[in-house]
This record gives structure tokens, sequence and C-alpha cells, in this order.
């Protein structure tokens, strides 16, 4: 008769593989229960199956300095933004993104940042092939950008200002350089409603004297504010045509000689923006 092999292998184990002696072991033994021959040749357990797919690799730890989480607080906005790129979101500006930003981010510093963000942009969404090249502080980063783009709600509702044209959003530049402009802010938001007024014919009566002179001394100001290195000429006569749109305002500002972007200039007129918008 015949037996079954995992008995057979038993019978041999159990008798120095002589078959002849196996075979008679085995006739006298065939009707041991199973534990009998598993006690001389266990029984291998089944192999554990792999996963459908390997879970992604935990990133390694970093924490880092007050300092690198205080310039990702600022760069916030511009991570959003690119995040909402990669998420197919258009209204935030891409030439803008990849032309000045992220080029001027990597002369600050984040080295290799802009080759990352566009293999993002491609698609790409592994920390760690993201982040392999990277130094510490700029795969910090990429992994922010990489959080916002998983969250899905990185566009939800009305974008900000500083999100829709990717500008760093520092408390200092406000509290140093804009604040002491704020109550020129003010005037130049009403000789802006004036003019527009004006271009549009919807003034009662033409400009009175005291306006027009409000109005030279603005213009003044905004020459040696330009002559120092601002910009705020071109925007501000696009708001006295009755332009409010912040993108086409925008357009009036060039990079600086350096290929940084003005961002200063930016904010400056995002500030007369939105006086206007609070005169109505």
């Amino acid at each position: 008769m015949g037996f079954e092999e995992r008995k057979a292998r038993a019978a041999l184990l159990r008798n120095n593989n002589e078959l002849e002696v196996a075979v008679d072991w085995l006739s006298e033994n065939w009707d041991k229960p199973d534990s009998f021959y598993n006690d001389i040749n266990p029984v291998p357990s089944a192999p554990t199956m792999a996963p459908a797919a390997a879970s992604a690799p935990s990133r390694p730890h970093f924490e880092p300095s007050a300092e690198v989480k205080k310039y990702a607080e600022i760069f916030d906005p511009v991570l959003r933004a690119v995040a909402l790129v990669a998420n197919g979101d258009s209204r935030t500006n891409r030439a803008a993104l990849e032309g000045v930003r992220l080029p001027a981010m990597e002369k600050d510093g984040w080295r290799n940042l802009a080759s990352a963000v566009r293999r993002i942009w491609a698609g790409e969404r592994d920390d760690s092939a993201l982040t392999a090249q990277l130094d510490a502080n700029t795969s910090f980063l990429v992994r922010r950008i990489l959080d916002l783009i998983r969250s899905g709600n990185v566009g939800a509702g009305e974008l900000d200002f500083y999100v829709r044209h990717a500008i760093p959003k520092d408390p200092q530049v406000e509290t140093t350089t804009l604040a002491p402009l704020r109550p020129w802010v003010q005037r130049i938001a009403r000789m802006a409603k004036r003019q527009t007024a004006q271009t549009f014919g919807e003034l009662d009566a033409p400009l009175s004297a005291d306006d027009q002179r409000e109005d030279e001394s603005i213009a003044r100001f905004v020459t040696t504010l330009d002559s120092r290195g601002w910009q705020l000429r071109g925007p501000l006569e696009m708001l006295c045509a009755g332009v409010r749109s912040d993108s086409d305002v925008l357009e009036c500002i060039a990079a600086l000689p350096n290929g940084l972007p003005d961002d200063n200039s930016a904010r400056l007129v995002h500030a007369i923006m939105e006086e206007l918008e609070r005169l109505g």
C-alpha cells in the first residue's frame, strides 16, 4: 500500500534513511495519530502572507530648530500655494512660483527645493524619495507641503492674498516696514478713490484745491519711495484708473535687480487695496 509523503519522511528520519527498515516501521505504525508523526517530522507552519502593498515607511524623526520653525511659518503661504498647484487648483500663480519665488528661496539657503517641488507637481508623493538628497531643513518644508496636499482642504474657501500670490507673511515686516507707512496708506487709498471717481465721471464737482494739493503731496511721496527702491507708481496709476484686481495691479511690480521678488512693494500695494475696500 502507499504511504503519505509526510509519514514516509518521518519513517526515513526515524530509521536513518534505511528504506526497508522504514517501510517495516511504517507498516507497524500506520494507524498512529498524526501527532505521532509530527513529533518526528514537525509540519512546517504555513508561510505568513506578505501584505498586498507595503505600508509607507515611517519618517525619520527631525526636530527643526526654532528658527527653522519660524521661517516655515513665514513661508506657509508659499507652501500652500505649491500644494494648491499640486492639487490642480489654478487660483495661484505657478509661473511666479517656478520662475521667481522658488529660485529666490534657494538663494536664501533652501537648497534644491525647486527641483523637489517640480517632482511633487509631476505626481511624486514619497517622502523618502523626495527628501533623499535634501538637507534636513529643506526636507522639513517638503514634508510640510506633502502634509498640506494630503490634508485635502488646503484650497477650501477663499484664498488669502498671500497664498494666491505666494508671498511670505512676515510679522516683523509688518511691524518694522509697513507700520510707519500706515498713515500714507490711508491717504493714498483716499486719493485712489477720488481719482477713480473722477475717471468715471462720478464726482459731483471738480476736485477741490485741498484735494489737488493732497494729491500732489502724495505724488511727491510716491516718487520719493520709488527712488528708494519701492515700486508704487505703476500700481497706484492702475488703482487710480479703477483697476481692483490684485493680480493685475501686481503685474506692475517687477523682480528686484538681484532677481528676488519685491515682496515689500507687493505688501504695501495689498495694504492700500485693503484700505480701498474698507472705504467702499
